[in-house]
């Protein structure tokens, strides 16, 4: 009887570490699937200057990274569980690259000068008398090779118009060969359900609380007044928060975007997972993605 209630009661700490167990990844994976990614930021815009500086953090701040695009720096820092992937490494490497630079221009600069105290020969002064007389042809049949340097710089505008006309062109057929896609009657669930997605996921992911705050001013009072209402009208028709403070008399365009928003990783899942499962929509990829 002793060894039969020893038994059962290593069998219930067993199925009791076991449940705990089992209790502790589904709370890990509900906390994975339902916390919301957080990200806030604020882009400026000032003296044709860009200033952005955005961040975003899941998981209690233990996943987190930052962007910032300024005239001093340009940073893209993020952390996973306490480990620098980015910054610190970097920043080590940086040193070191500049410690060898410095080593290597002094040691540059030490036989520069060794060399120039053993080369002060006349020989020298003939070769810069060579030297000398090379130039003052040069300048002499400069006119003959003027026609030449403009020959070749209309070559160069010749071929640089081609290639745009090229990737003009290209992106004409591609765009032509989708419309006629879309124009099949087989493939317009496909479209409709792609675009209602697109339109959900935008309305999921854009931010939830901003400020379009505009500072502008065409220099003309007449063409300020008129900006200034077509952008109120369009703002009213899209639904978007913005201020904009007119400047009648200067031309001005500065802008600051404070914003914060988040996403829900389950529901994007949910919406990969049908995106995935609609045939129609994945022959319709791989066949525009064959095309192009």
């Amino acid at each position: 009887m002793n060894f039969l209630t020893v038994l059962l009661k290593i069998l219930q700490i067993i199925g009791f570490a076991l449940a705990g167990i089992i209790a502790l990844i589904l709370i890990l994976m509900l906390l994975v699937l339902f916390y919301p990614v957080r990200y806030s930021g604020r882009i400026r815009f000032k003296d044709n200057k860009p200033d952005i500086k955005i961040k975003v953090s899941y998981l209690f701040n233990l996943v987190r990274g930052k962007y910032i695009l300024n005239e001093n720096e340009k940073v893209l820092d993020y952390v996973i569980i306490c480990r620098w992937l980015f910054g610190k490494d970097k920043k080590k490497k940086a040193k070191k690259s500049k410690n060898r630079n410095k080593k290597k221009r002094s040691t540059a600069s030490v036989k520069t000068s060794a060399g120039k105290q053993k080369n002060d020969t006349p020989l020298k002064s003939t070769k810069s008398a060579k030297k000398y007389f090379e130039s003052d042809k040069k300048k002499y049949t400069s006119t003959d090779s003027g026609d030449e340097s403009k020959k070749s710089i209309l070559q160069k505008l010749k071929n640089m118009y081609n290639k745009v006309k090229g990737i003009f062109l290209n992106i004409r057929k591609k765009f032509e060969y989708i419309r006629k896609e879309y124009n099949d009657k087989d493939n317009r669930e496909a479209f409709s359900f792609a675009i209602g997605m697109i339109k959900k996921f935008l309305k999921h992911s854009l931010p939830r609380k901003y400020v379009i705050n505009i500072k502008l001013g065409a220099g003309n009072a007449a063409t300020t007044g008129e900006i200034v209402g077509l952008a109120y009208t369009l703002s009213s028709m899209f639904c978007l928060n913005v201020n904009i403070t007119p400047d009648f008399e200067n031309k001005i365009f500065e802008c600051d975007i404070p914003f914060r928003g988040r996403l829900c990783v389950l529901i994007i899942l949910i919406w990969i997972i049908k995106v995935f499962r609609h045939k129609q929509l994945r022959a319709l990829i791989d066949k525009i993605s064959s095309y192009i």
